[in-house]
């Protein structure tokens, strides 16, 4: 395409985006023909200026086109060992207007990023472990008889009734309680390094299940659809 194609096809893709009485079935599709038309005007434009430059060194009209001094960090660094010497020596490339180009080692590090997301310490009590759990999937409700209490043996004179010591029992009605935790894999952990935080995400929702649901057995209220 021309650019005065890849001008017209911009334009349309604006006044696409801009109507809000249409709908548009597929949003990545033209961000992509956006993005691809955006990089060939860049390029285009570069060239351009580019050309211009080159016209105006081989015209002899450029400002900077009498000397160009290069220092790499080889021989002639080495003739400007001092940093004194050096400033001189670029003070007067400057003056006479000439252009100085400095390349040195690496100015920007990489940045690294480890792959190993370290855990927080234990902040949930084991307590949650020693519960005895009863799989009642569908179930309403689930009764628990339990021992309430005993009695007591005596001293029994000879003929006489034995002392009475029974044992009383109960039974708690456990009713369904529900508890959840909702977390995102947002789109920006899909950017991120190598590390594994989509699974730090899963895993921190079994957490704060476990630590709902110990607080709920050490300082639960109780009652209706709650934790008895």
């Amino acid at each position: 395409m021309t650019v005065e194609e890849l001008v017209a096809r911009k334009k349309e893709l604006a006044a696409l985006l801009a109507d809000e009485t249409r709908s548009i079935d597929n949003l990545d599709q033209v961000e992509t023909e956006l993005r691809d038309i955006n990089e060939k005007l860049d390029a285009y434009e570069k060239r351009q200026f580019l050309l211009r430059e080159a016209e105006m060194i081989n015209n002899g009209t450029h400002p900077t086109a009498k000397t160009i001094s290069t220092f790499n960090g080889g021989d002639n660094w080495q003739e400007a060992n001092q940093d004194e010497k050096r400033e001189e020596v670029i003070g007067k490339e400057l003056i006479e207007n000439r252009t100085v180009t400095v390349t040195t080692g690496k100015v920007v590090l990489p940045n690294s990023s480890s792959s190993v997301i370290n855990g927080t310490f234990n902040q949930i009590s084991s307590l949650i472990d020693a519960v005895n759990v009863v799989p009642l999937m569908g179930g309403e409700s689930h009764a628990q008889p339990y021992e309430k209490n005993h009695g007591e043996g005596g001293y029994t004179a000879e003929g006489t009734d034995y002392t009475d010591a029974d044992v009383v029992t109960d039974y708690a009605l456990i009713n369904k309680a529900k508890i959840t935790a909702y977390s995102e894999h947002t789109e920006e952990v899909e950017k991120l390094p190598a590390a594994n935080y989509a699974g730090v995400v899963q895993g921190g929702i079994g957490k704060a299940l476990r630590s709902m649901i110990t607080k709920q057995i050490l300082v639960g209220e109780g009652g209706a659809d709650k934790i008895v």
